[in-house]
């Protein structure tokens, strides 16, 4: 509708608070969450019919509980997050008495009283420590370096401390960064992602070598999970298009297929794990010799004339091949040579490649 707009490169709160810190948006719209990240304000609730609007201020969250910024953060991990498991002794029934809702104030209880690092050493069993200490740990990470369009240099990098303080010192990196995020994509794949025109699920798939299907249908069928097999050749097919135009260690990337039905083991699991659970599903991506074409800016403009058309799309491509292969035009000379597709300048050239490449795949 002619709105500006940008896609995060990972995570959107992370890119926001970016974005605020850097004075670039007045406010932010979206959930108390967002806090975490060290925004200042944030608008949790806009009530158009009566003109008025619900915002929760960081400072006053933490004057209220008398917590620092580091201490909050530690109790929101406790209290249970998207990415690590609500801290076991804060559901027994001392803390949360037959309350409907959760009981924020015995998180901020028990972080008052000792460290996080603390806690983490009070589990009833090892595995139980071993599921939530990893939790803690990859939230933490992703709170302090989840990856960001920076402004000032115009590059993809960690988050790193926001300026909450100004004696606050950038958090280190983990050396198995790569491990949570994925590899890290060439600036020109981001750039196609912050402007929308390439969907994150190829790249992210392509970084962290897995594929998640979470969607679960509101009816579980045979049919339904035989489709999402089956829709593995199509993106074997979608992954070559970009892995070829990547470092070669994309090219052959081992990529995990993971899904709602499967077993704990193949969701938990790694593709570059040296042995992979029984019925784990491995694709790779398939690159084939494509043909070469060569899209110029009068050819596509001509043919746009000819046809009566203002805009390129399928049907405009397919005719335009047609035209080309009864009357042996330019399009299709050389078709079958060695080497990179070349394509004018302009925005119907672009799309007039973009058109014949998938049409050439289907």
């Amino acid at each position: 509708r002619g709105y500006e707009c940008i896609q995060a490169p990972y995570f959107a709160g992370a890119q926001l608070a970016h974005f605020a810190e850097q004075g670039v948006v007045q406010t932010i719209f979206g959930p108390p969450g967002l806090l975490l990240y060290g925004v200042k304000s944030v608008v949790i609730m806009l009530n158009f019919g009566q003109q008025h609007f619900d915002w929760v201020d960081l400072d006053s969250v933490l004057s209220k509980w008398q917590l620092s910024w580091d201490e909050f953060v530690d109790a929101c991990m406790l209290a249970g997050t998207e990415y690590c498991l609500t801290y076991p002794y804060l559901n027994l029934r001392d803390f949360q008495p037959q309350q409907a809702r959760f009981n924020f104030d015995a998180a901020v209880y028990i972080i008052k009283q000792s460290p996080l690092i603390n806690w983490m050493q009070a589990f009833p069993t090892d595995d139980m420590k071993n599921d939530h200490v990893d939790g803690y740990c990859i939230c933490k990470v992703l709170v302090q370096n989840s990856p960001i369009y920076h402004l000032s240099d115009v590059s993809i990098r960690p988050l790193g401390a926001t300026s909450k303080t100004p004696s606050t010192t950038v958090p280190e990196v983990p050396t198995d960064f790569s491990s949570i995020m994925g590899s890290k994509l060439p600036p020109s794949l981001y750039y196609l992602m912050l402007h929308g025109i390439i969907s994150h699920k190829l790249p992210q798939a392509l970084a962290k070598g897995e594929w998640t299907d979470k969607s679960q249908p509101l009816v579980d069928t045979n049919e339904f999970r035989t489709l999402l097999k089956d829709l593995e050749d199509y993106r074997k097919v979608a992954l070559g298009l970009i892995a070829q135009y990547l470092h070669p260690s994309f090219h052959k990337k081992q990529i995990l297929c993971k899904a709602y039905w499967e077993h704990n083991s193949i969701r938990q699991a790694l593709s570059t794990d040296p042995k992979l659970p029984e019925g784990a599903r491995v694709i790779q991506p398939e690159i084939t010799k494509g043909l070469r074409w060569k899209i110029s800016g009068s050819a596509v403009k001509k043919e746009m004339q000819r046809q009566g058309v203002t805009k390129v799309d399928f049907k405009f491509c397919l005719n335009w091949h047609a035209y080309e292969f009864e009357n042996d035009g330019p399009l299709l000379r050389g078709i079958n040579e060695v080497g990179p597709c070349t394509f004018d300048s302009d925005l119907h050239s672009l799309s007039a490649l973009v058109h014949f490449m998938l049409l050439e795949k289907l």
